[in-house]
């Protein structure tokens, strides 16, 4: 017999995790929460684009492109881009797309691979910790605040959306042809101060 479920609204702010699964605000949580699902909503969205230019059979380039890393993927439609983009103006703005991709998910990796130090209690800055990539003795430090956690999913999000608007334009042509996606701002890179 199961327990019964109890409904909740999600747009309450419940008090969960509790005790010691707790690790900050709810705030925090719900900006990180938003960088997860936008992230892995834009890798998706760079499967899909990726599939629209591959010229082979759908199946082998699912297959294709499900064994690569975003590294990859991203490399690899640069070059599709590159070689087979013949309007200047379309090749241009999807460069813009890998360059907001690129940027986006190394934002997100840098976030979600850190560790959590503690937050200021006047601030709410988290301090976080990580691990450098190329020097696993090296401790990176570094702080963020809730500002900037909402401002890094929000430019993921526009990133998604812009990457979907491109692949909705690819694979829907209209006659005569609707206007290409409008670029969104080029996202800032999260900054790490440097030892």
């Amino acid at each position: 017999m199961s327990d019964p479920v109890e409904p909740i609204d999600p747009d309450h702010i419940i008090d969960w995790p509790i005790g010691r699964n707790k690790i900050e605000s709810p705030a925090h949580v719900h900006a990180f929460g938003m960088i997860a699902l936008n992230a892995s909503m834009l890798e998706e969205s760079l499967f899909l684009l990726l599939l629209t230019y591959l010229p082979i059979q759908r199946e082998s380039a699912t297959r294709l492109i499900g064994d690569m890393n975003n590294r990859d993927r991203s490399d690899w439609f640069r070059a599709l881009i590159e070689t087979n983009e013949k309007t200047p103006d379309m090749a241009d703005r999807m460069i813009h797309a890998i360059l907001c991709f690129d940027i986006c998910i190394d934002n997100r990796n840098m976030l979600i691979h850190a560790l959590h130090a503690g937050t200021d209690k006047l601030t709410a800055t988290m301090r976080l910790t990580k691990r450098a990539r190329s020097n696993p003795l090296r401790e990176i430090r570094f702080e963020v605040s809730i500002a900037a956690l909402r401002k890094i999913a929000d430019e993921i999000g526009s990133t998604l959306n812009y990457m979907l608007d491109w692949w909705f334009h690819k694979t829907n042509p209209l006659d005569p042809p609707r206007p290409l996606p409008e670029k969104p701002p080029r996202p800032d890179r999260l900054t790490i101060p440097q030892p």
